[in-house]
């Protein structure tokens, strides 16, 4: 549905046009410069910056190009950002270039955490820290909570040392990226436990418990890896 207005007289350097983006009618003036015999176009696309949501740890794609610079012309048309990785999408759904003098907005298609990176991110927390429980060392290797330490007189047997998470950390928990690497999502947990174990006291058969422990801790994980792998930090 593409409609040219005539120019005024041969001098005229602008022309007026009206057509349709999709289902969205567009009227615009596009200024005109003679080549030749021809008169051209003066401006045919839009400079996009991408500063805001471009990074170097995460894959973007325009309608499935490729992105290498922080600055990119766009014809009029309708654009969709993509990362190449289900746990991580760009926002504000596809990016409607209307006309060369349009402005795009690109900060609105700044990256996200998915659904389906929420669930990865937190089955994968869930695996890890019940894996972490189950072991029976003082300090689980990767958990750096948990931790079991003697008082004097004490002779912890730690083969005997068993754990049990109290309730679920992970209830209304919501992963965010992270603000300078969007590619990892992160989130905190207060973790809730108990433990007991067997051993001796100052050489006597004794039984241990510690029947109300509370950690803190925080969860990472890179949203480009697939499967998803967490890790617990301080």
């Amino acid at each position: 549905d593409i409609e040219v207005s005539p120019p005024d007289s041969e001098y005229d350097s602008s022309i007026e046009a009206s057509y349709k983006m999709g289902d969205q009618q567009v009227k615009e003036t596009f200024t005109v410069q003679k080549t030749g015999e021809n008169f051209l176009l003066y401006d045919i696309t839009q400079d996009v910056n991408l500063e805001t949501i471009r990074s170097r740890t995460l894959p973007m794609q325009i309608n499935g190009v490729g992105v290498t610079s922080d600055s990119v012309d766009l014809f009029p048309g309708s654009y969709v950002f993509t990362s190449g990785s289900k746990y991580i999408a760009y926002g504000g759904g596809p990016m409607v270039i209307t006309s060369p003098n349009d402005f795009a907005r690109a900060y609105d298609h700044r990256p996200a955490i998915t659904k389906a990176g929420t669930k990865a991110v937190v089955a994968a927390a869930k695996a890890k820290l019940s894996g972490c429980a189950k072991v029976a060392k003082f300090k689980p290797s990767g958990c750096p909570f948990l931790n079991i330490r003697e008082n004097p007189g004490q002779n912890i047997s730690e083969s005997s040392l068993r754990r049990r998470i109290v309730g679920n950390p992970f209830s209304n928990v919501e992963p965010q990226t992270d603000y300078q690497d969007p590619s990892i999502a992160e989130f905190r947990i207060t973790v809730r436990w108990t433990a007991s174990a067997s051993g001796t006291q100052n050489g006597q058969s004794a039984r241990f418990e510690i029947p109300n422990a509370t950690d803190f801790t925080t969860v990472r994980a890179r949203l480009t890896n697939d499967p998803i792998k967490v890790i617990f930090g301080r």
